[in-house]
């Protein structure tokens, strides 16, 4: 008999890396010393320019932590996979969110008009 979970063309040694809609350990392991890397840049970034140029520091910091948070949500957070089931959240959220807007506009308007001078 085979095995029930057995698919053909995949051995049990293949078991371990990336199946349709998986992400392999590896990967995972890649992008965690990617974000490693990140960080010590980071910190690198801020002992050697630090005070001497704030703006700079801010900017290169902040490029850093960009790249650092889109790596965690396109693969920490399957994002890379769930893209698509991604839009069942987004698509009601960006239809209610300018309507509740809309409906509190009036109350914000009048709020404030009517509290007069401080």
């Amino acid at each position: 008999m085979s095995e029930p979970h057995a698919t053909p063309g995949h051995s049990d040694a293949d078991h371990g890396a990336g199946h349709d809609g998986h992400i392999s350990d590896k990967t995972f392991i890649k992008v965690f010393g990617a974000l490693l890397v990140c960080t010590a840049i980071s910190f690198g970034v801020n002992q050697f320019i630090g005070s001497d140029s704030p703006a700079a520091n801010f900017i290169l910091i902040g490029i850093i932590a960009t790249l650092k948070a889109i790596l965690v949500v396109v693969y920490f957070m399957h994002m890379l996979m769930d893209w698509k089931k991604l839009f069942i959240f987004i698509v009601p959220v960006l239809v209610l969110a300018p309507m509740v807007i809309i409906v509190l506009w009036p109350d914000i308007v009048h709020g404030w008009r009517s509290a007069g001078p401080p």
